[in-house]
């Protein structure tokens, strides 16, 4: 065989190859601006290995390792020292609760904590002061579609989600669940406590959990809300948060180590609408939050190479503006 025939052999399938990779790197690939790398001053160091979940009131930023048993709280107010990185930290255990592969902790009143299992489908009440433990299994077979501007989905629609949502709960690991948050009052109304929940069930990415005011840990999926404009099939979703004034959701991605940013409708509307990629230096995200003041923060499971850090914040300025 001639050696131009032998070339056009292998080039031709060559060629294929590179275009069905640019086109669905064009189609699915993730795209976004890009978080510049957070300063010395606002990267924290941990007592504890492999920072789950945290929450931040004010000056006061609470938080959990991957081993469940320490709940440490510190006050950024205090200026850094870098030859004491924990002198603005205590830690106190909490023993009683037995997570292991997720703990996502989120504050119910003050002082007064929700901490969700994602792996085993269970969540905790906590109060520091009494050591106070309540604990209650989720149900997950009482969840609805979410509401249109008609009402409630006919039964048969309710039904069918049903079946859908038990048959991918069962199909799913143990990391069921990565992150939740309350949901803003003025967006969603309810006799209940409602959080929105990062999913990693397939076909599921935000669902809503209620909770019972008087018991908050009796607790249940309530509803799945409509999320489109992204490519969700692969997404491995850690952490939620909400920006309330500006109507937006932000989920992180360990996947695509980015922030996915959607505008919220309703529950039936939920669209994305850009994402941020993280700085390389942040090792495996694992959680996300807004505080009140608009600063965007990231835990991960490792601390970075420069600064032996694993939770991260970024005034307003340094991330909102590259929503516009």
């Amino acid at each position: 065989m001639p050696p131009k025939t032998l070339s056009k052999i292998f080039i031709i399938p060559l060629l294929i190859v590179v275009l069905y990779t640019v086109i669905v790197d064009f189609l699915y690939g993730e795209t976004g601006k890009k978080i510049p790398a957070p300063s010395k001053e606002r990267a924290y160091e941990e007592m504890v290995r492999k920072v789950r979940s945290f929450t931040v009131a004010g000056k006061i930023l609470r938080y959990l390792g991957s081993e469940g048993k320490y709940l440490v709280t510190t006050d950024i107010s205090k200026p850094k020292n870098d030859l004491k990185p924990f002198i603005s930290s205590k830690k106190e255990p909490i023993e009683a609760i037995k997570v292991s592969k997720m703990n996502l902790i989120s504050m119910y009143k003050k002082d007064h904590y929700l901490i969700l299992n994602g792996a085993d489908n269970e969540i905790y009440f906590y109060s520091p002061d009494n050591r106070l433990i309540s604990r209650h299994s989720i149900p997950y077979d009482l969840i609805r579609p979410a509401r249109d501007r008609g009402g409630e989905a006919p039964e048969w629609e309710i039904s069918d989600l049903r079946v859908k949502f038990k048959r991918n709960f069962m199909q799913r690991g143990y990391d069921k669940f990565t992150g939740f948050v309350s949901v803003p009052k003025a967006w969603m109304s309810s006799s209940k406590d409602l959080y929105f929940v990062s999913s990693r069930i397939k076909g599921f990415p935000i669902l809503i959990l209620a909770c019972n005011q008087v018991n908050p840990s009796q607790c249940s999926i309530h509803r799945s809300c409509m999320v489109e404009g992204g490519h969700f099939k692969d997404a491995i979703f850690t952490g939620i948060a909400t920006v309330p004034s500006a109507k937006l959701i932000l989920m992180g991605r360990k996947d695509t180590h980015s922030i996915d940013v959607f505008r919220y409708q309703s529950c039936m509307h939920i669209i994305k609408t850009d994402t941020l990629i993280l700085p390389k230096q942040l090792k495996e995200i694992s959680n996300i939050g807004v505080d009140s003041d608009r600063n965007l923060w990231v835990s991960t499971l490792m601390p970075d190479d420069y600064l032996n850090s694993s939770l991260f914040s970024w005034e307003e300025k340094f991330w909102m503006p590259l929503l516009k």
